[in-house]
């Protein structure tokens, strides 16, 4: 049976990641032929161009797939362009869009449901991933893990499967030569652990504070932390403040909003105060400019440091 051209991802952010390489491994295995891969940022008024492209293909290439991101604020005129194309679509052009979320009040979401195949990826899947994770990863490495640091990691960050892979890579080099990862060396490792140094940048960005933001930044970094490892906790960190900003705007008590959080009873107060002295608008700012940093250090537009530091001298402005 043949592939679909549109698909719509909706759901946590590393899940899409882990659809999207599934599907594009699908797309690759079913069609002949040279495949050219691009990105669109819907919310930069970028759909027109998109859809222009998608019409013709480059030279020598005989199928291409774009990815569409940040589509939640289409406006009424794209949606209608949207959906013309949808009417004749070009069959050398795979669309992959991408959103948090599927609402019943957004345009596209209909659009999706008419014209797409739709892959809701619901948050109890991470778990299930994160037990996958740990034994994917460090069967690559050679190495087990007790039962009990096995559940600790799970409990603690099975939720946040992208910044448990980071964890991942650094427990195996905590590890050494060891073939198996206990409890006491998983308690060991997060006594050390690069969150708790995250915990003052965060907390000297939420102040404002931009010299302390900076010398706390240097340390990480400093510290032989790998900048994608930095940049994956910093993530973890802010989407979690974000993600608590929205449960408490929706009414959940601030208990429940932790449990939801995983932020352990130790962790409460401090993530409390923080999160009071944020807003929403401040936090989705911060990500995306987080996003767009670790997009430019990837694909080599510039220093990832000197990346990281404009990023927080930015967010204590």
């Amino acid at each position: 049976m043949s592939l679909p051209f549109v698909f719509c991802l909706a759901g946590d952010s590393y899940l899409i990641d882990q659809k999207r390489a599934e599907i594009i491994s699908q797309i690759r295995n079913s069609v002949p032929g040279e495949i050219a891969e691009s990105g669109y940022r819907l919310s930069e008024g970028m759909l027109e161009r998109a859809l222009r492209d998608a019409q013709t293909l480059p030279f020598l290439i005989q199928y291409q797939i774009f990815r569409m991101r940040e589509t939640d604020g289409l406006r009424k005129h794209e949606l209608e362009m949207l959906e013309a194309y949808f009417k004749t679509p070009v069959r050398t052009t795979y669309l992959i869009f991408e959103a948090e979320a599927l609402s019943a009040k957004q345009g596209l979401a209909e659009l999706m449901q008419q014209h797409a195949q739709v892959f809701i990826l619901k948050d109890d899947l991470k778990k299930s991933l994160g037990t996958k994770l740990i034994r994917d990863k460090l069967k690559r490495h050679g190495k087990t893990i007790e039962d009990e640091a096995r559940m600790h990691l799970e409990n603690q960050m099975g939720g946040s499967p992208g910044m448990l892979d980071s964890v991942l890579d650094q427990l195996v080099l905590y590890a050494a030569d060891k073939k198996e990862i206990t409890a006491q060396m998983v308690e060991s490792f997060e006594e050390n652990w690069a969150p708790a140094d995250v915990f003052k940048l965060t907390n000297a960005i939420i102040d404002r504070k931009r010299s302390d933001a900076l010398m706390f930044l240097t340390e990480l970094l400093s510290s032989d932390q790998e900048m994608g490892s930095v940049l994956g906790v910093l993530h973890w960190q802010l989407r979690r403040f974000w993600k608590g900003k929205v449960l408490l705007e929706e009414g959940l008590s601030e208990d429940a909003m932790l449990k939801k959080c995983g932020v352990s009873p130790r962790q409460a107060h401090f993530f409390l105060r923080q999160i009071r002295n944020l807003s929403r608008e401040r936090l989705e700012k911060a990500l995306q400019q987080l996003l767009e940093l670790d997009c430019r250090q990837k694909t080599g537009q510039a220093e990832g440091t000197e990346l990281l530091e404009a990023w927080a001298i930015r967010v204590t402005s």
